[in-house]
């Protein structure tokens, strides 16, 4: 579903409002533009439970806000508020007024230009010394927990390759 979104040629705008975590933010980045509400908080917890993000989250957050704040929200579980959310990249707007009237607006703006599809941003460099870094920092902190460090591997490893095998790297490890 996410990955039909994004292919459509009109632009999709995520309105997020209260939190949007795990499969709601992943939907939203599969988006071309996402706007929130002031309070908004967003975040992937799945490492929480053991997990990993599974729709692409550990794909197209990176290509939206870099690789270390990906690997810092992917592995802490923490939430994002929207005006850090904003500065990163993550989201494209901060309502002003009434939500679904901005992220109209901002639909309208969007129309008429070729959609933004985070699959299709630059994978950015993993810095491979630094992820190995935070793989010994998390092996310290929490240990006998390994979804923190295997998110940390299969962000690394699927930025290295095209969205597609990327993301084929994310699937083979939720379901490990």
């Amino acid at each position: 579903m996410i990955a039909a979104i994004e292919g459509l040629d009109k632009p999709v705008v995520a309105a997020l409002h209260g939190t949007a975590l795990g499969g709601g933010l992943e939907l939203a980045l599969g988006c071309h533009a996402r706007i929130a509400a002031p309070g908004t908080r967003m975040g992937l917890p799945e490492v929480t439970l053991g997990l990993l993000p599974g729709a692409g989250g550990t794909q197209r957050l990176p290509r939206l806000i870099g690789t270390a704040a990906a690997l810092d929200i992917i592995t802490s579980a923490r939430q994002v508020p929207a005006a850090q959310a904003q500065e990163l990249g993550l989201i494209d707007a901060m309502a002003q007024g009434d939500l679904t009237a901005d992220a109209i607006a901002l639909a309208e703006t969007l129309a008429g230009q070729a959609p933004r599809r985070t699959r299709d941003l630059p994978a950015p460099a993993p810095d491979l010394d630094a992820a190995q870094a935070l793989k010994a920092t998390l092996a310290r902190k929490l240990p006998g927990q390994i979804a923190q460090a295997t998110a940390v591997d299969v962000v690394t490893d699927g930025l290295a390759q095209p969205f597609d095998h990327g993301m084929a790297v994310d699937a083979r490890a939720f379901w490990r």
